[in-house]
């Protein structure tokens, strides 16, 4: 079995790449708005999973925003021994604190923790921030030496760098340590500083630690947020798949088959604002025909009239829009002949 998209409930008109992939335990699906985005797995607007493999698997998404994401950085910084304070502007061009391999150059890299010295990194552009990852190169989880103060310091000119929170003694766990934000805040440049140390420097089990890599995150904020078009399904689509299937991505459009807005039957502003509006609520739909003979012939009849079908041996009685209009027979013996149309609207 490959993965498939096997129903779609998902209101909003518009263009959908879709990700399907397997997360190891079940169907992992993704919502982009871009086919280069899909293939990267950036710019996230929504994700959901299935439960388990199989096929008419009901996932429910959830909206991106809100939740953090990786911004990239564009270059390194580096400044040593400010003289105790964060404020100083940054030496640029350090390329191996955002180069993604997290390994600490090689010794003597000059990379040390040291008591006033920083490190950071370049955003490109203002951005804001929920939460800095540091990585050094020691894999213990515990302190040497007792009382270790970082301070998070940002900018938006590598000139003046305003002040923002102090870590005491922040948590680690192999090699990792995350200082999340009390208030998050939009800036372009941002670096760690060693304030205080109780050897002087950043140390682990006795050994130096060296710094490997800088990551800020923020929220991803989605810019195309899902809702469903059904609402009394709890899902916002259904899809098939086994364990080992290839990754696909999916290109999921509107499949609306109304004619075109420059058809006859569209032949006024009220009509064609009926249409558009009719066109962007149903979504996917089916036109309902019927051929009508009547016992007469009706001139006065037009394409797009509205007429009322009401038949009790039938148990028939609805509204639909007449979309073609014909007089037929002999010149003693002329009926109007007509067809026509309604929609109804469909679960995709």
């Amino acid at each position: 079995m490959a993965l498939a998209i096997v129903n779609w409930n998902i209101a909003e008109k518009s263009t959908w790449f879709v990700r399907l992939a397997d997360s190891g335990s079940a169907v992992a699906v993704e919502l982009y708005v871009t086919q280069a985005d899909a293939e990267a797995q950036t710019n996230l607007q929504a994700s959901g999973e299935s439960a388990g493999y199989g096929s008419g698997l009901e996932v429910e998404l959830t909206d991106a925003a809100g939740e953090l994401e990786l911004k990239t950085a564009v270059d390194g910084l580096k400044k040593e021994d400010t003289g105790g304070a964060g404020a100083d502007a940054m030496t640029t061009g350090i390329a191996f604190l955002y180069d993604g391999t997290k390994d600490a150059p090689a010794w003597p890299g000059l990379t040390n923790f040291l008591i006033h010295y920083a490190y950071g990194i370049d955003l490109g552009t203002p951005t804001e921030i929920s939460k800095l990852i540091m990585y050094d190169n020691r894999i213990s989880d515990d302190w040497y030496g007792g009382r270790d103060d970082i301070e998070i310091w940002a900018s938006n000119d590598n000139v003046t760098y305003g002040f923002l929170q102090t870590y005491s003694n922040p948590a680690r766990s192999q090699g990792v340590t995350e200082l999340v934000f009390t208030t998050p805040a939009t800036y372009r440049y941002w670096k760690v500083f060693c304030s205080s140390a109780a050897d002087g420097l950043w140390v682990d089990d006795g050994y130096w630690c060296q710094i490997a890599e800088l990551e800020c995150c923020g929220e991803r904020g989605s810019t195309a947020p899902v809702s469903l078009f059904q609402e009394d399904y709890s899902w916002h689509l259904t899809v098939a798949g086994q364990s080992e299937d290839d990754t696909k991505i999916f290109k999921v459009k509107e499949f609306v088959e109304m004619d075109e807005i420059s058809h006859s039957i569209y032949r006024n502003s009220e009509l064609i604002t009926a249409r558009a509006t009719a066109e962007i609520n149903a979504h996917t739909h089916a036109a309902i025909i019927r051929n009508i003979s009547l016992g007469t012939h009706l001139p006065e009849i037009e394409v797009g009239d509205i007429a009322e079908l009401d038949s009790d041996r039938r148990g028939v009685d609805d509204l639909s829009q007449v979309y073609e209009h014909q007089i037929v027979g002999t010149p003693d013996s002329l009926v109007s002949e007509i067809e026509t149309r309604k929609y109804l609207e469909l679960k995709r």
